[in-house]
């Protein structure tokens, strides 16, 4: 047996492990959020907790249909790959999401917006496990990151997922908040 299949199953067990790990603390930071205080935007121009949810499990879909369907042969950089993880997890820096993740009321439910994410995970999860195709020969055009390969673009999933953890987890800090619940 040849090198190249072990390093794709470490990269696979890696990004798993990255997957289910974030997935874990996203869940466990909008645990025991009651569907009122999902509602709450501590600013004018702050998501509430409910849109980031949605948000979320819209990305989740949108990432995994998007190495699905759009993936091509090519070679990433894998000098990129800390700063992928790296930029998708730092909280000072904001973004404007793709007008196609932005919230718009897909959900009137916290729960349902949960019950999404956690499907869509389950289905990356089963996606990852099941590709035939080494990770680093295939490359998507990210709205956010640009030009990533497989293993680039996983692992961006896992970040993301904690990016809005950590958000959920500041909104569940603020005063505004606290009010709500």
């Amino acid at each position: 047996m040849s090198a190249q299949p072990e390093l794709v199953a470490s990269e696979r067990d890696f990004l798993a492990q990255c997957l289910v790990a974030s997935e874990i603390r996203y869940l466990k930071a909008i645990d025991g959020v009651s569907e009122a205080a999902a509602t709450v935007k501590i600013s004018e121009n702050s998501w509430s907790i409910l849109e980031c949810a949605e948000h979320v499990a819209t990305a989740e879909r949108q990432m995994l249909a998007m190495w699905n369907k759009f993936a091509t042969a090519g070679k990433g950089d894998p000098v990129k790959d800390k700063g992928v993880v790296a930029t998708a997890s730092n909280r000072e820096k904001k973004f404007t999401a793709p007008e196609r993740s932005r919230p718009n009321g897909r959900y009137t439910e916290l729960k349902a917006a949960i019950a999404d994410f956690r499907e869509h995970r389950s289905i990356t999860l089963a996606s990852l496990h099941s590709l035939s195709t080494e990770l680093r020969r295939k490359v998507v055009q990210h709205p956010m990151a640009g030009e990533i390969d497989g293993y680039q673009l996983f692992r961006l999933m896992a970040a993301h997922a904690e990016r809005h953890a950590a958000q959920i987890e500041e909104i569940k800090n603020h005063p505004a908040y606290k009010r709500a619940g």
